[in-house]
């Protein structure tokens, strides 16, 4: 079973359960900005990843994920242009002669 059909069965369920009626796929994409904000300050790429999922089988059922979208190019684009965090640097180790 391929991540994008486990991602349309969990938004299905969500929709159905948690999300029902015409304001549902709204409030979804809502939530999903929230736990955006919280991806991105924790720095968990992978949850990241699976989000994009949900957006994509969210935008397929015709909800307007952009706004969301655009945060997430937003945060790529600063990975990519920033250089690495202060703290992740390793110095390598020097050997006396």
């Amino acid at each position: 079973m391929d991540p994008y059909t486990i991602a349309r069965a969990i938004v299905e369920r969500h929709l159905r359960d948690t999300y029902p009626g015409p304001d549902g796929k709204a409030a979804y994409v809502a939530a999903l900005n929230r736990d955006l904000d919280t991806l991105i300050r924790r720095g968990q790429d992978g949850g990241i990843v699976g989000l994009a999922m949900f957006l994509r089988v969210l935008k397929e059922k015709g909800a307007d994920v952009e706004p969301v979208v655009n945060k997430i190019r937003a945060y790529l684009d600063a990975m990519t242009s920033a250089p690495p965090a202060a703290g992740r640097r390793r110095k390598t180790r020097r050997r006396h002669k």
